[in-house]
């Protein structure tokens, strides 16, 4: 099957980026407001993510209209039961130049787990948890490691107290290798969690010290006989997302994970087709199931 999309950008990442993200700031400031207002660059487009649905600053009217949309027809009583299989809400949504070409997809996902968000919360547990899911998912193609503040300025990168940052590499559905820098940052404001990260653009396109620290990707094909070829380094830029972790008003030790992911998708990627489309929510059911699963 085809496995590593969601390591990277769902459950890899995010769980990656919980682990370096150790400074915490209000929700508004920093990385998240700035993906929210101005969005993430794609090309010549600006694309600003959606803001969380069910956040717990709503009213309790507008948070059981949420609610509401979540659950969809399944009823809110479904979406939360304690169950390896209870259900996901899944959104994709294309995203367009002003031509109407695509060039990049947007996923917005939430789910319920049955664990309260001091546990999610501890950096130890997620990256437990998330490691485990990504080391299970793509023994192969995934690489990653933190780069600490003094690695920074050896890179020309000033160091920023309130952000972490880290490398990774993998593989998108055994066609294309995706490596670059993410740079994230940790919201808290003591009842709920979130999680912001970006590939950050000031390592697309320009020759660091260290040859890894570059945003690329490569096409990924194999000979006659089996054996893998990398096509050039082509500069890549255009992905962001976060993670949102409140609690379930009136259910305890239950948990709301809901996230967002915008990602530019290169023609030259899957030659068009719209293969990410097709394999996402299978992909990002599968995540939630392990993510339970390690919870019990």
């Amino acid at each position: 099957m085809c496995r590593t999309f969601h390591v990277l950008f769902v459950l890899g990442a995010l769980g990656f980026v919980a682990s370096l993200a150790s400074a915490e700031q209000p929700f508004g400031n920093g990385l998240l407001n700035e993906l929210l207002d101005r969005g993430v660059r794609i090309g010549d487009e600006s694309v600003p993510l959606h803001a969380p649905k069910a956040s717990p600053e709503l009213s309790e009217e507008k948070l059981s209209l949420a609610q509401q949309s979540l659950a969809g027809s399944r009823g809110w009583q479904s979406f939360i039961r304690d169950s390896v299989v209870a259900p996901v809400h899944i959104e994709l949504e294309y995203i367009t130049d002003q031509e109407g070409r695509r060039i990049g997809i947007r996923s917005h996902f939430a789910f319920v787990v049955h664990t309260d968000v001091a546990r999610l919360r501890d950096d130890r547990s997620m990256r437990e948890l998330f490691e485990g899911a990504a080391e299970a998912s793509n023994k192969e193609g995934f690489r990653s490691e933190a780069i600490d503040p003094h690695q920074l300025v050896d890179l020309g990168i000033e160091a920023d107290d309130n952000a972490s940052f880290g490398w990774l590499e993998t593989i998108l559905l055994n066609k294309v290798m995706v490596s670059g820098v993410l740079r994230s940052e940790r919201f808290d404001n003591g009842d709920y969690d979130a999680i912001a990260w970006k590939l950050d653009e000031r390592f697309t396109g320009r020759e660091p010290p260290h040859p890894r620290y570059r945003n690329q990707w490569r096409e990924l094909r194999r000979d006659e006989l089996g054996r893998k070829i990398l096509g050039p380094a082509v500069p890549y830029a255009g992905a962001a997302g976060y993670l949102f972790v409140s609690p379930v008003e009136g259910v305890d030790g239950t948990s709301l994970i809901e996230a967002e992911i915008v990602l530019h998708e290169p023609q030259g990627w899957f030659s068009g087709s719209n293969l990410l489309r097709s394999k996402l929510p299978l992909m990002i059911q599968e995540s939630a199931r392990k993510l339970r699963r390690a919870l019990r």
